[in-house]
């Protein structure tokens, strides 16, 4: 059987205009993992998978000189390969080539394209691009940090992103850390948060691009691969912020743009994909209790707003509806799904 919202998220896909494009931020390639995970359930969704993964294929084969992972040609080609296996189906001949150096970030840059090709088995070409990584970004009075143009905190376009590649590539190399000095820096430790480096210097959002959910996720991470402390007690301090907008969800009282949408990118699911994965690597039910019943409010709801800037239907995985129905099969086996703002951590397709 399958899950009742992701069925739901299902056919209010099919009944939008195909996406233009074929990446995963929001993209064919993030709507086609949705389908395939859905097919192994009900066979009925392999044709609209099968749909998706060759639109996706198709782009990625077209745009191989964009890098990044959600937003580049690396991370299409991981989402194709991801649904083919879980359609138990050959993965098209398509080279997966290596872009050219592009910003420091995850959706569109190098550290995007370095975790898409360790997913990807491709170790060569991403012992390329992580030597590119280290050799680039900015050198402040905090540390090293990415973009090197205008360093900034956060896990899509900012240092800790950057950081969990690195880490993905190399955990004892010490370049790995440098992203996580510079955010510990911009750490409020009074207001037990941390604080945007661009003026007027607010403390950070709740989202997984910019903000709280992204910094759990990374420290999290950073957690599992090398068991320092410290990594730990940050995620535990984001945790408890998500779990505080939580019950202000759950309460009536929402604050915060990330409480009003139920996108991944910067939306209630994100909080819940990062609960769940905090209660787990921390060992506290709390965070998953937490998790669970913010979760179960949304369904009561029903009204699953997407996170484009008019809250406008939206098909894909981090802004629309394919994440949504990814998140309901996250949260129905938390123990053996990994987290979606993680991915490809936790997932091979180079077998």
């Amino acid at each position: 059987m399958v899950n009742p919202v992701a069925a739901e998220m299902a056919a209010r896909i099919l009944a939008l205009p195909p996406p233009a494009s074929g990446d995963l931020y929001e993209g064919a390639a993030g709507i086609a993992v949705f389908f395939a995970e859905l097919a192994g359930r009900d066979s009925s969704y392999r044709a609209p998978a099968l749909r998706f993964t060759e639109q996706a294929a198709a782009w990625a084969a077209a745009n191989g000189a964009l890098p990044g992972f959600h937003g580049g040609a690396p991370g299409a080609h991981w989402a194709v390969r991801r649904a083919c296996q879980l359609l138990a189906d050959s993965p098209p001949a398509v080279p997966v080539l290596e872009p050219g150096p592009g910003r420091g970030d995850i959706v569109a840059g190098d550290a995007g394209t370095l975790i898409a090709f360790i997913a990807l088995g491709l170790r060569q070409q991403a012992a390329v691009i992580a030597h590119r990584i280290r050799s680039t970004g900015g050198e402040t009075a905090l540390g090293r940090a990415w973009p090197a143009s205008h360093p900034a905190p956060g896990l899509a376009h900012g240092a800790s992103g950057v950081a969990w590649a690195l880490l993905e590539a190399d955990p004892g190399h010490p370049s790995a850390h440098e992203g996580f000095l510079f955010e510990r820096a911009w750490f409020d430790r009074p207001a037990r948060t941390w604080r945007s480096n661009q003026p007027p210097h607010g403390t950070v959002p709740l989202s997984w691009c910019h903000g709280l959910t992204g910094i759990a996720l990374t420290r999290l991470r950073a957690f599992v691969l090398t068991g320092r402390p410290e990594c730990g007690a940050e995620a535990a301090v984001a945790a408890a912020w998500l779990s505080a907008s939580a019950e202000r969800v759950l309460a009536g009282r929402p604050e915060a743009w990330e409480e009003r949408n139920s996108s991944v990118c910067h939306g209630i699911a994100g909080t819940v994909d990062a609960l769940l994965y905090a209660g787990q690597i921390l060992a506290d039910t709390r965070y998953i209790q937490s998790a669970q019943r913010l979760w179960s409010a949304a369904i009561a709801t029903g009204t699953w707003l997407c996170g484009t800037e008019d809250q406008t239907p939206d098909p894909g995985f981090m802004l629309g509806y394919a994440g949504i129905g990814l998140m309901a099969l996250r949260v129905e086996a938390p123990e053996v799904t990994p987290p979606l703002g993680l991915w490809p951590t936790g997932y091979s397709t180079s077998e």
